[in-house]
């Protein structure tokens, strides 16, 4: 029990620290102007959850002190990540929307085309955040034609690199992926993958167009990628296009809001990971 609370309260020091860097080295305006604010409610924020790991372990409550250690783990591994962007000038490239923005608007009467084919590419080929390349055309098209465009684009980005997996194998989509990440993802599919694969398509901050590859290294049939790819894009792509009209990232609150919801897509996730064996059973019992 002593040993779990001093790992937890260096995870919610090492947790503070990063946040402090992260907050101090951004400089985007909103944050510049509520930078004390901010602080203020994450170190209002990290106390809680440090004292509600600390009762966990106190009330001997293991499944919920176990996810107290993955909920620590990711949002430390989020924070250095960001921490690590940061320094290497990350941000920088992508708050160039405008430069994408001009690119795709020397195309003319067929910008649209245009940026289809680069929701497309980015699936397949492009190294470019999904998030960047829709912020792009809600900005050039408005939400209701940016997320047909961009349905239609990642869509058939999704069937072909499905088709990829599926066709040639496992070399040639570590060639395109990466060995590393590739087999990362694929101990973690096993004997999982529709479930799994479902979820990670519905939630954002997962690298779906990496994860298109691998189901079609998976047993998932392609009548249920293309089924469930189309529902899960199309969700995930309306959000993005409406969401950043309702919920602004240039606000505290906003980012305040955005920071909850993405604490509580991460705890839904990790829940359903680690109950997965159990949900699949149960779904097993039903079909039965």
């Amino acid at each position: 029990m002593v040993i779990d609370i001093l790992i937890f309260t260096a995870f919610a020091l090492t947790g503070s620290v990063f946040t402090c860097l992260v907050l101090f080295d951004m400089d985007f305006p909103f944050i510049e102007r509520a930078r004390t604010l901010l602080l203020c409610l994450f170190f209002v924020a990290w106390t809680a959850i440090y004292v509600l790991s600390v009762l966990s372990v106190a009330k001997r409550w293991e499944k919920l002190t176990k996810l107290f250690y993955t909920g620590y783990g990711l949002a430390i591994f989020l924070l250095i990540g960001t921490f690590i962007l940061l320094q290497v000038g990350f941000f920088d490239v992508v708050r160039s929307v405008e430069e994408l923005r001009k690119i795709i608007e020397e195309a003319g009467s067929l910008a649209w085309v245009a940026f289809t084919a680069l929701q497309f590419l980015q699936v397949v080929l492009l190294p470019i955040p999904g998030m960047m390349s829709t912020a792009v055309g809600l900005a050039m098209f408005g939400p209701v034609k940016c997320l047909i465009l961009s349905l239609i684009g990642i869509e058939l980005g999704s069937l072909v690199a499905f088709w990829i997996g599926r066709k040639f194998g496992y070399k040639a989509v570590s060639w395109l992926a990466g060995k590393e990440e590739l087999d990362s993802w694929m101990k973690r599919l096993k004997g999982k993958d529709s479930l799994f694969l479902t979820m990670a398509f519905l939630f954002p901050f997962f690298p779906d167009d990496i994860l298109c590859f691998v189901a079609g290294l998976s047993s998932m049939s392609f009548s249920y990628f293309l089924g469930m790819s189309l529902v899960t894009r199309t969700i995930s792509i309306a959000a993005t296009c409406y969401s950043f009209d309702l919920i602004p990232f240039n606000t505290w609150w906003g980012l305040l809001i955005w920071g909850v919801i993405l604490a509580l897509i991460v705890l839904a996730f990790v829940f359903v990971y680690r109950n997965m064996d159990a949900i699949l059973e149960k779904i097993g019992k039903k079909r039965k």
